[in-house]
């Protein structure tokens, strides 16, 4: 009895070993990246490294990445910082006012980290489009940034906004959470088929009036004005604020506080 439990043991490191090989090959290392106080996991090679370009100004960014984490946020001067193979470092060009980024021609896409950084002093920009397919994004200013609009999209990964104001917000994501801190829009689109939502406007809970739907989830909007659930597509109106918020989580929690 005790060699079979060995050998289970041994069976058991073994096929461990060979998934973590599997996925070390065509992955890389794990990998834990913090940028402006956040976390951002994902794995590097040993080429992996980090490449600094400044930009020049912009009034706006426009980024469309497939398989990369984005972060954008404040510092000394208009740049993009690149951690991750330095031969697929992202193609980009001001554009008309407008920083644009992309992904490389090669076939090989870019899987690291880009963070794009504004000046501190600046207060608004006229627009921030962010998409990322395969990776999370955060919207991070400090102190905050107006935004005419902000476009947030990740099929799978999570989202995270905070210390930022303007007209118009649309943020979804297929398999990931929401979490926006300190913001304020005058209209806001907030949704997720797989993951939670969770709102902390600057402004207060009762300056919004809420359009929520939901499927498998509770929802919690403070200050007393709604608590419960929803039957899958199934919603209501809660509120009565000058603010627009639409809200929708098939399978996540909607939590506003």
């Amino acid at each position: 009895m005790k060699k079979r439990r060995v050998f289970l043991l041994v069976l058991t490191l073994l096929t461990i070993a060979a998934v973590c090989y599997g996925i070390f090959s065509r992955f890389g290392l794990p990998s834990l990246t913090v940028s402006d106080g956040d976390f951002f996991f994902g794995y590097h090679s040993e080429g992996d490294k980090s490449i600094r370009k400044e930009t020049g100004p912009f009034s706006g960014i426009d980024i469309n990445l497939k398989e990369a984490d984005v972060c954008v946020r404040s510092g000394e001067k208009y740049s993009i910082t690149y951690r991750g193979d330095g031969s697929l470092f992202p193609s980009y060009e001001v554009d008309k006012k407008t920083l644009v980024v992309t992904d490389p021609s090669s076939a090989k896409k870019p899987k690291g980290l880009l963070t794009v950084t504004v000046p501190k002093k600046l207060a608004r920009l006229s627009e921030i489009s962010v998409k990322a397919e395969n990776g999370d994004i955060t919207v991070a200013p400090s102190p905050s940034l107006s935004a005419d609009k902000l476009t947030v999209s990740s099929d799978n990964g999570d989202i995270v906004m905070r210390n930022i104001l303007g007209a118009s917000l649309v943020a979804s994501s297929d398999n990931g959470d929401i979490t926006a801190e300190r913001i304020s829009f005058e209209t806001s689109d907030l949704s997720s088929e797989n993951g939670d939502l969770i709102i902390s406007p600057s402004d207060g809970c009762s300056a919004y009036r809420y359009h929520l739907s939901g499927g498998n989830g509770d929802i919690r909007i403070g200050d007393g004005i709604y608590q419960g659930s929803l039957d899958s597509g199934n919603g209501l109106i809660a509120g009565d604020g000058a603010k627009d918020m639409t809200l929708e989580a098939d399978n996540g929690d909607i939590i506003v506080k």
